[in-house]
């Protein structure tokens, strides 16, 4: 990874979601074009390009590093993942233990 001087900010965020191994989390969000923007843009544009995001991710983008919008993200990802689940093994499990009632 290089400097973050040298790098416009966009371009260290990519590179943070690749050194977690999870380039996806921007794949899935942008197409082609908008990544070469990504790798180009400074925090200001990153922003713009984040927009429709959470306001949360947005107030990360505005102050943290790269590094931490990464953790941030992905630890937002794991959260819903158990929420879901949770959720899915909840409603497949009550009827068991709480029949309905007549």
């Amino acid at each position: 990874m290089t400097n973050q001087e040298d790098s416009p900010f966009g371009a260290e965020l990519y590179e943070a979601f690749r050194a977690a191994g999870r380039l996806d989390f921007v794949t899935r969000r942008f197409n082609y074009d908008a990544i070469q923007r990504l790798k180009k843009a400074d925090r200001e544009h990153t922003l713009k390009l984040f927009q429709g995001a959470s306001w949360a991710i947005l107030q990360r983008l505005k102050a943290d590093t790269p590094q931490q919008v990464v953790e941030y993200c992905l630890e937002q990802e794991r959260q819903q993942a158990i929420a879901i689940s949770t959720a899915a093994m909840s409603s497949a499990i009550s009827p068991f233990f709480f029949p309905m009632l007549p």
